[in-house]
């Protein structure tokens, strides 16, 4: 069987910085906080919830739209948090959107692009 001599198809893909919020929270406390940044009309973008041993919530959300985030945003979500003697870390993080589906090998491709560029 032959190689393939073919040039794999330019993805085309948005890649943007935004900012992670990082916190631990009980259910009453989570629903509290996501209840106020919903009452304030903060969108979330991407959401990470993991349940830990002690039924804690370690959570990771992006507060914005996929189009961006607003000084606004990120003010209710630090006020909320902080209000609740919630300790949580703010990071910078990549957010990729319109990924193009059906394309075995998207993530790898994506992960290896951004590798090789910010390891040198």
């Amino acid at each position: 069987m032959e190689a393939s001599n073919q040039i794999p198809m330019q993805l085309k893909y948005d890649l943007n910085l935004r900012t992670q919020f990082t916190f631990i929270a009980n259910d009453p406390t989570l629903a509290c906080i996501l209840k106020n940044i919903a009452s304030n009309s903060v969108n979330i973008s991407g959401f990470f919830l993991t349940k830990g041993r002690q039924k804690n919530n370690f959570v990771r959300f992006v507060a914005g739209t996929s189009e961006s985030e607003s000084n606004h945003g990120l003010r209710i979500v630090r006020e909320t948090l902080q209000s609740l003697n919630i300790s949580f870390q703010e990071e910078t993080i990549i957010a990729i959107s319109n990924i193009p589906a059906g394309i075995p090998g998207v993530f790898s491709t994506l992960f290896g692009s951004l590798w090789c560029k910010f390891r040198s």
